[in-house]
């Protein structure tokens, strides 16, 4: 999903009276944020962007032959930095295939 749609899609979202009514009220009154989960046209729209990009990852992660030399650097940079957070090269193996066996399922 590109920044633009992404962009639209929240002006969508947000275009409700309701929803700004909701924000007004929840500013009003606790001086917070609500959470991006609070308001269910929103929560789509953010969620449709954060798997569109888990999409754009999976060349990257994942351990099988790389079709160029920077997918390859980039994946050797994702596992020093798992690495460096406490993770083996083999935990983080196992991750990034587990992940993609429940990806595939569905």
């Amino acid at each position: 999903m590109k920044r633009r749609e992404f962009i639209a899609g929240l002006a969508v979202a947000a275009s409700s009276e309701n929803f700004t009514t909701s924000l007004r009220s929840r500013a009003q009154s606790s001086g917070k944020n609500p959470s991006w989960t609070s308001y269910e046209k929103i929560r789509e729209v953010i969620e449709k962007r954060i798997f569109s990009q888990v999409e754009d990852l999976l060349p990257v992660i994942s351990f099988g032959s790389k079709k160029d030399g920077e997918t390859e650097k980039k994946h050797a940079d994702f596992v020093a930095r798992m690495v460096a957070r406490g993770y083996t090269e083999r935990q983080v193996r196992r991750l990034v295939e587990w992940y993609m066996r429940v990806k595939q399922a569905g």
